[in-house]
């Protein structure tokens, strides 16, 4: 059986900064900021510049098939030394949708790859029985990009935010991670927010955290959920609309909206019906926001709940996969979600 070479994202960094290059690039995990990293950090070794795309060429498999991107890879830049040539969304594509001659010709190319170029395939997760994956796995550095777990997540904003030259209070940093859920890509936007909120003060607290995170985006996710029950397509409309002018992003949105849904299922499910300080103590939540679960848990089923959890798992795939506005696609989530029911009464 053919030796799999595998590396965490940070022993693959410390191979990049010795000179040290794959021909070929196995990002499989669900964790995108490693992704970025790694293909920033090539980018800036072999370009110094993390953003440069002028040798860069980057095939989606919902509108490309693999020889189309194996061709790419074995023509050599006319604008600079080496290339990147990206693969992404392979996980989507069904065996049965892959030509034999795509498989052939990754098989050729990985036998004989083009100095000239680095293959990166990005991936959630592949089926290590198909023949491609083994293809893959057997000739290119396999790095694994998953979720860390929270406790180590909290060490990473520790660090992140000391080479910002500033410090976090332990307990700020697990509110953050309650706050903001496990994505490093979605952290990192919140920890610059955070550093420039504390300015001179140069610490951050769980004061802080909640002031700058929690109420503000909370209630604007709640006006969203109540347009939502009561089919107010204009309005939910409108408060997406002003999320994204004021620099929203699309996955905390989600973090949230997932949240919320989650918690009114567990409300939904419990045996006898909770008031406010029933809600506190079984979600942990503020006073506050308690008493508005407990309100809007009363206007949902439970079959409207669940569905919505296979909506945001279908958004979640197109956002991946296609190149489509993400304000677009989330406007269209939340209209999926009202359904063609007519308005409730307020």
């Amino acid at each position: 059986m053919a030796t799999v070479h595998k590396f965490t994202p940070t022993e693959c960094l410390a191979q990049f900064n010795q000179k040290k290059f794959p021909s070929s690039l196995l990002l499989l995990g669900e964790e995108t900021f490693f992704h970025e990293q790694l293909i920033s950090a090539l980018k800036t070794l072999l370009w110094n510049d993390p953003r440069a795309d002028f040798s860069t060429f980057t095939f989606l498999m919902s509108e490309s098939h693999l020889e189309d991107a194996i061709e790419a890879a074995s023509t050599n830049s006319l604008l600079a030394p080496q290339k990147l040539v990206i693969i992404r969304g392979l996980e989507q594509v069904r065996e049965n949708q892959i030509r034999e001659r795509d498989e052939e010709a990754v098989a050729r190319y990985l036998e004989r790859p083009n100095p000239q170029t680095i293959l990166v395939v990005q991936a959630e997760k592949l089926d290590g029985r198909r023949r491609l994956t083994q293809q893959l796995q057997k000739h290119s550095w396999v790095i694994d990009c998953c979720s860390l777990p929270n406790e180590a997540v909290v060490q990473w904003i520790g660090q992140q935010v000391s080479a910002e030259g500033v410090s976090i209070d332990a307990y700020a940093a697990r509110e953050l991670v309650e706050a903001a859920g496990n994505s490093l890509t979605l952290l990192q936007q919140e920890i610059k927010k955070l550093v420039s909120f504390v300015g001179d003060r140069r610490r951050i607290q769980a004061d802080d955290v909640d002031v700058l995170m929690f109420r503000a985006r909370v209630n604007t996710v709640f006006e969203l959920v109540d347009a939502i029950n009561q089919r107010n397509r204009a309005a939910a409309i409108r408060i997406v609309r002003n999320l994204f002018e004021n620099d929203s992003e699309v996955g905390i949105l989600m973090y949230w909206l997932d949240r919320l849904y989650r918690q009114l299922v567990t409300l939904k499910d419990q045996p006898r019906k909770l008031d406010g300080w029933g809600a506190v103590r079984l979600l942990r939540v503020p006073r506050d926001y308690a008493e508005r679960l407990v309100q809007q848990e009363k206007h949902f089923t439970r079959e409207e709940l669940l569905a919505g959890f296979h909506k945001f798992a279908a958004f979640d795939r197109g956002l991946r996969t296609y190149s489509f506005n993400s304000q677009v696609q989330f406007e269209f989530l939340i209209l999926e979600l009202i359904g063609n029911r007519p308005a409730k009464n307020a």
